[in-house]
């Protein structure tokens, strides 16, 4: 890759996504969740997202055992 930024439209679909949470429900939680297996310069999720998770790239089940943990279904403690 010749850049560490978010690859491809990702910027504006993280955009359009909490433009369209906050209008819906401004109280409504928005977590961006970033699977990837490569340090990532994400000024802007930073900056912009209540909360962002990094998981890196964790196997067949990444984003089954991701959402658990955020949606409480699972405690990793």
């Amino acid at each position: 890759r010749s850049t560490i930024e978010l690859p491809g439209a990702q910027l504006a679909l993280a955009q359009a996504v909490l433009r369209a949470a906050r209008a819906a429900d401004p109280r409504k939680p928005v977590v961006a969740v970033l699977m990837n297996g490569r340090p990532l310069a994400t000024p802007w999720l930073a900056d912009s997202m209540p909360a962002v998770v990094e998981s890196w790239f964790l196997g067949v089940e990444h984003g089954t055992a991701v959402a658990d943990v955020l949606l409480g279904d699972y405690n990793p403690s």
